[in-house]
């Protein structure tokens, strides 16, 4: 995460040269990058770890990887968020946010224990405004993305 990475432009060429290999099994395009994550509730941002893949690719690829416990996966090109667990608890600790998917509602089973016993005054959201960084040009967009799932990662998982 420390510096900027050059995209790789030719996918479409190094696609066809990846698939006719023999030893290679499967491979799965990934964007990354940092983003801040603006908090309309108070002055103080977030930082937010993004992956951009397809989801149906990934998933094929690390089939038991996670599962939604909230919510759905995006459509296919939906521009949306899938938020793990671990990252929902700590925008909870730290700026007072709980993060829903579009439609649903408190499933208290999933409340961290703070959070339930804090649940007449929590804040819910079900988007979030990233503002992506670069290393070179100031050249940020402010986005709003809507919550489309909560997932839960599972450690134990064959490749």
């Amino acid at each position: 995460m420390g510096a900027s990475i050059e995209p790789i432009t030719a996918y479409k060429r190094i696609k066809e040269i990846l698939a006719a290999q023999p030893y290679v099994r499967r491979f799965l395009p990934v964007g990354k990058n940092l983003a801040m994550v603006l908090n309309e509730s108070s002055a103080a941002p977030g930082y937010a770890y993004l992956l951009g893949v397809d989801f149906a690719g990934y998933r094929k690829m690390f089939p038991d990887n996670f599962r939604v416990i909230e919510g759905t996966y995006p459509a296919p090109n939906e521009r949306a968020l899938l938020v793990p667990t671990f990252a929902r608890d700590g925008f909870y600790d730290f700026y007072n946010i709980w993060f829903l998917p579009e439609g649903g509602t408190v499933v208290k089973e999933n409340l961290k224990k703070e959070a339930l016993a804090d649940i007449k005054s929590l804040v819910i959201s079900t988007s979030a405004v990233m503002m992506g960084m670069t290393s070179g040009i100031n050249t940020t967009n402010d986005i709003r993305f809507p919550v489309k799932g909560i997932i839960k990662y599972y450690r134990n998982f064959l490749f």
